[in-house]
C-alpha cells in the first residue's frame, strides 16, 4: 500500500503581509520623491531643512529596501526536507543535513534559524501556525533540533532589546507625568473660570479616578519592565536571574509557575517564584527552548500547585 505524502505550506499572516507592503510603499515613496521633485523643478521650493533631511531619508530607504526581498514569505515542508521562499531567494535542505532549529533575536527581529551541514536558513515568527511548523521540524531533527542538551545553560537578552526596554520604561514615566499635568490643568481654578463654566465635581472625580488607575497600570508596567531579566541561567539545581538592578537565585522548589502575562504587560511569560513575579521577555535568545525547559522542570518538580 502506497503511503500518502505529507506536504504543508506556511505563509506570512495577512496582517503582517499588509504591514510589510505598507512599509515597502513608504520606502519607495522616500526613494522616488527627491528625483521626482527635481524633475518637476519643485525641489528648490522646499524649506532648507527639508532639502537637507529628504535626501538622507531617501538614501537610508534605498539601503533598507532590498532587505525586504530576503524576508521569507512562505515555507514548504514534506518528508524529504524544507523549502523557503523569498522574493530574491529560494532555499531547500534535506532533513539529514539539518542539525539545529533555534529562535534568535537581533535588533528586534525574531526569527527561527536552521543550521547544519551546508545549511543556513531562516524564517520569521510571523508565519501562520508557526508553532505547528516548528513542531513538524523538530520531530524530524536529531534531539529535536536543540542547540544544547543537559547541564547549565545561560540565555541572554539582545542588546537592542535592552535599549527598547529602557525606552519603554522612560515612555511609561512620561505618560504618567502627562496625565497628571492634564488633570491639574483641568482642575485648576483659573482654567475653570476661563472656560465654559466650572468643571463639574463628578467630572473631576471621574478624571481623578482615571488618572489614578492609569498611574497604577503604568507603575506596574515600569516595575515589571525594570525587573525583566537580561540573562537567565538554567541549571540542574535551579535558576539564576540577572537584571539591570538585581541578581537572584532560586532552587526549583521555589519556582512555582510559568504563565502568559496580563494584557497590560509587554509580551512574554510571567515566572512566579517564592521571591515574586518576573517578566521574561520574548527577546531572550532561544526563548522557545527556554520556555520548554522551564515547563519541563516545573512539571518534573511538581510545581504550580
Amino acid at each position: 500500500m502506497e503511503t500518502k505524502k505529507v506536504e504543508r505550506v506556511y505563509r506570512l499572516k495577512a496582517m503582517v503581509l499588509a504591514r510589510l507592503l505598507a512599509e515597502v510603499t513608504v520606502l519607495l515613496i522616500l526613494v522616488l520623491l527627491p528625483p521626482t521633485l527635481l524633475l518637476l523643478n519643485r525641489f528648490a521650493e522646499l524649506p532648507y531643512y527639508v532639502k537637507m533631511i529628504l535626501p538622507v531619508l531617501s538614501i537610508i530607504a534605498l539601503c533598507v529596501l532590498p532587505g525586504y526581498g530576503f524576508v521569507t514569505c512562505s515555507v514548504r515542508v514534506n518528508e524529504e526536507g524544507i523549502a523557503t521562499r523569498a522574493l530574491f531567494k529560494r532555499q531547500f535542505a534535506c532533513w539529514d543535513n539539518i542539525r539545529t532549529l533555534a529562535l534568535k533575536t537581533s535588533f528586534g527581529w525574531r526569527r527561527y534559524t536552521l543550521s547544519g551541514q551546508g545549511v543556513d536558513m531562516t524564517f520569521p515568527v510571523w508565519l501562520n501556525e508557526v508553532r505547528q511548523l516548528t513542531e513538524f521540524i523538530r520531530a524530524r531533527l536529531p534531539g529535536g533540533g536543540r542547540t544544547a542538551g543537559g547541564g547549565e545553560r545561560t540565555y541572554h537578552q539582545d542588546i537592542f532589546s535592552l535599549l527598547v526596554q529602557f525606552l519603554r520604561l522612560c515612555a511609561n514615566l512620561v505618560f504618567i507625568v502627562i496625565f497628571w499635568m492634564f488633570f491639574r490643568s483641568l482642575s485648576a481654578p483659573g482654567a475653570a473660570a476661563g472656560g465654559k463654566g466650572h468643571l463639574d465635581p463628578l467630572d473631576t472625580w471621574l478624571i481623578l479616578s482615571a488618572c489614578i488607575v492609569f498611574t497604577l497600570i503604568m507603575v506596574l508596567r515600569c516595575v515589571m519592565i525594570a525587573l525583566m531579566p537580561r540573562a537567565l541561567t538554567v541549571g540542574p539545581d535551579g535558576i539564576e536571574l540577572r537584571g539591570l538592578f538585581f541578581k537572584r537565585q532560586f532552587c526549583w522548589r521555589d519556582v512555582k509557575e510559568l504563565s502568559p502575562p496580563s494584557f497590560i504587560l509587554p509580551e512574554g511569560y510571567l515566572l512566579k517564584t517564592r521571591g515574586g513575579w518576573f517578566l521574561l521577555g520574548e527577546s531572550l535568545e532561544l526563548f522557545d527552548e527556554l520556555q520548554d525547559e522551564l515547563m519541563r522542570r516545573l512539571t518534573s518538580s511538581g510545581a504550580g500547585g
